[in-house]
């Protein structure tokens, strides 16, 4: 199932990679050698910020975030994130916590497809303290009713024992999961 996903990606970022090619050879041949490094320069800054995602040591979360952006764009939406541990010392299998966490966003996506959404991001923040791990999900779109209403939906997460916060913070509806280190 994520095979078929992960090679999507691939075929995107590579669609991608070719226009970009395409507008840095447009931009030689006009002789805009000032807007050629001002677009390699904002294209850098995009893959640098996949860089969180990259770096993370659990490979099927890697692959969940992948597929995430991918699927936050098939429906005009945005995966803005925050990853700032990398999940070395995560002691949840893989398996388990990218399972979760999938769980979430797919939710998430479910929610933000519908017409009357017009916020349509999702924002993810993963961090740490000393003794736990918190993933959260922040979606401005969605009100407190549709939020308190994921807490049915999270089937997965509770059979795993995740820690589950549904609320609303500053105007947002959250999920948060938390599992320990």
């Amino acid at each position: 199932m994520k095979s078929k996903e992960l090679l999507k990606i691939i075929q995107v970022q590579r669609h991608d990679f070719l226009n970009h090619l395409q507008v840095i050879s447009g931009l030689v041949q006009l002789n805009k050698s000032d807007k050629v490094l001002e677009y390699i320069k904002k294209v850098s800054g995009e893959m640098g910020e996949l860089a969180a995602i990259t770096r993370l040591k659990i490979p099927e979360l890697k692959a969940v975030l992948l597929i995430a952006i991918n699927n936050c764009r098939k429906i005009q939406a945005e995966f803005v994130y925050q990853i700032n541990p990398d999940l070395a010392q995560c002691t949840t299998a893989g398996s388990v916590l990218a399972q979760g966490v999938d769980e979430c966003i797919n939710l998430a996506l479910e929610k933000l497809s519908s017409p009357g959404v017009e916020d349509r991001r999702i924002l993810f923040t993963l961090d740490e303290d000393d003794a736990q791990y918190r993933f959260k999900f922040g979606l401005p779109g969605l009100s407190s009713g549709e939020v308190e209403g994921l807490a049915g939906e999270l089937k997965y997460c509770r059979a795993q024992s995740f820690e589950i916060d549904l609320a609303m913070t500053a105007g947002q509806g959250e999920i948060q999961l938390t599992v320990a280190k």
